[in-house]
């Protein structure tokens, strides 16, 4: 089978290629209208810039057009500083920028003040279900709060102090009755009532020497009524005129009162304080 000698096509027997045959050129009638002008530069070959180090190599280095090139030797001017730190100005990113919330160091503050409130709630419970018994007593004071063991405790610290003034002293109070208490006037005047003038000088030391034997016994208010050596009663409050008395010898249900026939009990509703029992005291003695 024949084939072309020019483009080599596959022919049939007897047939002519065409790839001799040249194209009628059609006539052109648009150049009478417009004016058809070459475009300078148009078959120029595009000379590429090198790109830098790590970029794309073949495309055109990019020019920033956004803002106009200063003339020469002029310093062109500095760009706007957008929101977010950088030096090319986005009004759209100004707009939705997002606020920058206050009051911060308010909910700190409220923050604070709840978490004290709340150590101080804490605190009471733990001094309520376990510094105090079923009773409600105060397991912090001393005896566990059991005033009547108080009155006890300081009963014996005043017999041991009074036995060591009055043997360093050389002094003799039998027969005397008489009332030592740490409560003063509120002239500061001790409230001490009928104490024997040899032993009025000791006062202090005595005061002394009880809070060396009972630690605590500053703790309450007490009043002691002593028949010579010996303390026949004593009672101690935490206030002198607040109630809550304890006495010793302890009453049946409450506390006990002194009168002239000695340390009774108390009426089982009384509400005496420490400063009636004081004055039942010295009419005891003045009997």
């Amino acid at each position: 089978m024949p084939f072309c000698e020019r483009c080599g096509r596959r022919l049939m027997d007897n047939e002519v290629c065409s790839c001799g045959i040249q194209n009628i050129q059609q006539p052109n009638n648009y150049g009478q209208h417009f004016d058809m002008q070459p475009i300078q530069g148009a078959n120029q070959p595009v000379h590429y810039a090198q790109p830098p180090m790590g970029g794309q190599p073949g495309f055109p280095q990019q020019q920033n057009f956004s803002q106009p090139r200063p003339p020469f030797g002029q310093q062109s001017a500095p760009r706007q500083q957008n929101v977010f730190g950088g030096n090319n100005y986005n009004p759209f990113a100004a707009q939705n920028a997002v606020p920058k919330k206050k009051g911060g160091k308010g909910k700190v503050v409220l923050i604070l003040i709840i978490v004290l409130l709340l150590l101080a709630a804490a605190g009471f419970g733990v001094w309520y279900f376990l510094l105090r018994d079923k009773d409600g007593k105060d397991e912090s004071a001393p005896d566990g709060g059991d005033l009547n063991a108080s009155a006890r405790s300081v009963k014996r610290a005043a017999e041991s102090a009074l036995q060591d003034v009055c043997n360093e002293n050389s002094i003799d109070i039998s027969g005397s009755t008489f009332i030592i208490t740490n409560v003063v006037d509120k002239k500061g005047r001790s409230l001490n009532y009928n104490v024997p003038e040899e032993l009025k000088k000791f006062s202090e030391e005595f005061n002394d020497k009880i809070y060396d034997y009972d630690e605590d016994a500053d703790y309450y208010a007490y009043i002691l009524v002593f028949d010579g050596m010996s303390c026949e009663y004593s009672a101690v409050s935490e206030e002198f005129d607040t109630p809550g008395i304890g006495t010793y010898p302890p009453g049946d249900d409450t506390f006990t009162i002194y009168t002239s026939e000695g340390a009774v009990p108390a009426e089982k509703d009384a509400e005496y304080v420490l400063d009636d029992v004081y004055d039942m005291a010295i009419d005891a003695i003045k009997g």
